[in-house]
């Protein structure tokens, strides 16, 4: 005599269920690690813009540390482009100098020969490196290039100027 069979309590899962939840939980974590490598990429990119800000930081410390009337000088001779490496990543700080009449106008470089007492120096700092999620660099068409940059500019007077009371 055929039996038909019962279902108890403790049977468990059916083949057929147990493939069923198994590539639900596939496609679930095929979709949860896309985000987390898309996620992992974007912190990746933002280390390096930040790497990419403080190296900046630094390079236009070392402006500030030479005196105002050495800066001409020390930035033509001894602030040649320089490479960085962090973590893997090479980094190159560069410096651009020119002069700023006090009246306004165009930066001109190098410094004119008639420079008024009252002219500025405008240093630039750049920080350059690549990465994948940078803009194309139109100069190389297969790099993609990102860059932090800041400006700054020094009176050439050797003194500071006096504020009289009121």
């Amino acid at each position: 005599m055929l039996s038909s069979r019962s279902a108890r309590p403790d049977d468990g899962f059916t083949l057929v269920e147990t493939m069923v939840s198994l590539a639900l939980i596939g496609t679930v974590m095929a979709a949860v690690s896309a985000f987390f490598i898309s996620g992992m990429s974007g912190s990746h990119g933002q280390v390096q813009r930040q790497v990419g800000a403080q190296l900046a930081t630094d390079a236009m410390e070392r402006v500030h540390s030479i005196p105002v009337t050495d800066i001409e000088n020390a930035l033509t001779t001894s602030f040649t482009p320089r490479a960085v490496v962090v973590n893997g990543v090479t980094f190159t700080q560069r410096w651009a100098l020119c002069w700023q009449p006090a009246t306004g106008g165009a930066c001109v470089t190098p410094k004119p020969a008639l420079a008024a007492a009252g002219a500025l120096v405008k240093v630039t700092v750049s920080v350059t490196w690549d990465h994948p999620g940078c803009p194309a660099n139109p100069t190389q068409p297969p790099r993609r290039t990102c860059e932090q940059a800041s400006a700054t500019l020094f009176a050439t007077a050797v003194t500071e100027p006096v504020l009289k009371a009121a």
